[in-house]
């Protein structure tokens, strides 16, 4: 018990002195390096700080706003359509076909064509067993074999 009281009254002492010298440590600390910022304070300001800086909103007299009225709008009267006139399909008459190769050919007309060519007025776009297709006019006209006149599709 003895041995107890002992160690209780120094570790008293070694604690009482540590404090005391930690109390003269921190003010020459502070007398040191007292105008450094602290690292730990908020570098942003406080909102009282920009509440303050703040100027006053002004007043603004509003006049009474003006009523828009709604413009009427305006009357259109219809349009008839426009009636293009019907364009009759080339007089084109195949004569034979080779179809089926790389480059399919066409007789029209006693004259040999591929696709892509043009023959009066008309371009071919497919040459196929059953016939030439053409496009006259931006339509598109199929020209068959066994009936040698133009039809459209």
């Amino acid at each position: 018990m003895k041995r107890t009281l002992i160690i209780l009254l120094c570790f008293a002492l070694c604690f009482s002195v540590t404090s005391a010298q930690a109390e003269l440590a921190s003010d020459e600390l502070l007398d040191r390096f007292g105008d450094l910022r602290n690292p730990f304070a908020s570098w942003l300001p406080k909102v009282e700080e920009i509440i303050e800086k703040l100027p006053e909103p002004t007043k603004i007299d509003i006049e009474q706003p003006v009523p828009v009225l709604p413009q009427p709008l305006p009357i259109v009267q219809p349009q008839e359509p426009v009636v293009e006139p019907e364009q009759k399909a080339p007089s084109l008459v195949i004569n034979g076909v080779i179809w089926g190769t790389d480059k399919p050919q066409a007789i029209i007309n006693d004259r040999v064509v591929s696709i892509g060519d043009t023959i009066e007025n008309s371009k071919v776009v497919d040459i196929h067993q059953n016939g030439v297709d053409v496009i006259f006019s931006n339509k598109l006209f199929t020209i068959k074999i066994e009936q040698s006149t133009t039809q459209a599709i």
